[in-house]
C-alpha cells in the first residue's frame, strides 16, 4: 500500500520522508488539512501533541490535572486545504484513512464525500467532550460514520484524566476524555442496499486490512461475498477457510508472542502508570536480578 501523510510542519515531513517505512512508498505533505479551505490560526501548545486549529477550551480544561499541556504558547496563520483540494491525490482510490486532528474530523470527513465513500477502514481520534472550542465528538463521529455503512470494530478508552484537585491520580475511577476508534465499511450492507460496485483490487486490500487488523470472521464473511461476485477466485476463497489463509507473515516464535501480549495489556493502561511503569522497568533492569545475587552468595 502507498502512503499519503500529512503535517504542516515542513521539517517534520522532511525528517518522516527519510526514515524507512513498510509502505510501498510514502509521501509526507508538508500543509495544514481542514473542513474549509482558507486562513486559519495555529494555536501551538505547550505539548506539541495538543497543537490545533481550534482554540483550547481552557475553562474545560483548567478542571484536569493535564491542563498546562493545552497552555498556548504562540499562534501563527497557516493555509490550510480539504482533502479533495489536495493535488496529490487526485485519481487516488483510498483504502484506509487514519484522522488525528485534534478536533476536526467531522469537518474534514463532510468536505471529501467521494474519499469516504471510496475508503475500507477509518481511524479517528475524537474526545467525548470538547477539550477544543467547536470540536467534533465522538457522538457526532458516530453518528456520521453509521450514516455512511461504517461499522465500529475497535475503541480504546483508556484516555483517562484526573481532576486538577487534591486526589489527582489517587481515583480508581476517573473521565474519559477521548478514544482512538476503527471503522470498517460494511459491504454486505451496501450490496443487499444498492449492490457493491468494487473491483478485484479493492477486494484484495479490504481483505488484506481485515487480515493486518485481526478482523478474520468478518474478512471471511466478506470473502463469500466477493467470490459470489467472482472478485476473488475458488481456490483463494477455499484457502479462505484455513485460519493460514489470513497469515500475513509466518507466525510469530511464542516469545514474540507473549512479548505482544504483554505489550496489548501495558496499552491498555493510562498513559501516567505506563509512563510509571517504564521508570520502574528501567530501574530494575539496571540492578542484579535476585537469583544471581543469591549464587554469588553461595559461591562464597
Amino acid at each position: 500500500m502507498n502512503l499519503y501523510a500529512f503535517d504542516p510542519n515542513e521539517e517534520e515531513c522532511e525528517r518522516l520522508s527519510a526514515a524507512d517505512n513498510n509502505f510501498a512508498s510514502a509521501t509526507y505533505i508538508p500543509e495544514a488539512i481542514a473542513g474549509q479551505e482558507g486562513i486559519y490560526t495555529l494555536y501551538k501548545t505547550k505539548s506539541i501533541y495538543c497543537w490545533s486549529l481550534l482554540e483550547p477550551d481552557m475553562n474545560w480544561l483548567s478542571r484536569f490535572d493535564y491542563y498546562d499541556l493545552f497552555t498556548i504558547e504562540e499562534t501563527s496563520q497557516i493555509r490550510a486545504k480539504t482533502l479533495g483540494d489536495v493535488e496529490e491525490l487526485k485519481g487516488v482510490n483510498i483504502d484506509a484513512i487514519k484522522c488525528d486532528t485534534q478536533g476536526l474530523e467531522l469537518p474534514i470527513f463532510l468536505s471529501a464525500p467521494d474519499i469516504i465513500d471510496n475508503a475500507f477502514l477509518v481511524e479517528t481520534e475524537t474526545g467525548f467532550v470538547e477539550n477544543y472550542k467547536g470540536e467534533t465528538t465522538f457522538t457526532q463521529i458516530s453518528e456520521f460514520m453509521q450514516k455512511n455503512d461504517f461499522l465500529l470494530f475497535g475503541i480504546n478508552t483508556s484516555h483517562r484524566v484526573s481532576r486538577n484537585n487534591q486526589f489527582s491520580n489517587k481515583s480508581s475511577n476517573q473521565q474519559i476524555l477521548w478514544c482512538e476508534a476503527m471503522w470498517i465499511k460494511d459491504y454486505v450492507a451496501i450490496e443487499q442496499k444498492v449492490g457493491l460496485n468494487i473491483d478485484r483490487a479493492k477486494a484484495l486490500k479490504a481483505l488484506m486490512l481485515c487480515a493486518n487488523h485481526g478482523c478474520i470472521d468478518y474478512g471471511f464473511e466478506l470473502s463469500t461475498l466477493f467470490f459470489e461476485k467472482k472478485l476473488i477466485t475458488e481456490s483463494e476463497y477455499k484457502s479462505l477457510k484455513d485460519i493460514k489463509g489470513w497469515y500475513l507473515q509466518k507466525p510469530k516464535s511464542s516469545n514474540k508472542i507473549y512479548a505482544g501480549l504483554i505489550k496489548s495489556i501495558i496499552y491498555l493502561l493510562p498513559r501516567r502508570i505506563i509512563r510509571k511503569l517504564g521508570d520502574v522497568f528501567l530501574e530494575v533492569s539496571s540492578k542484579p536480578h535476585p537469583v544471581e545475587i543469591w549464587f554469588r552468595r553461595q559461591r562464597k
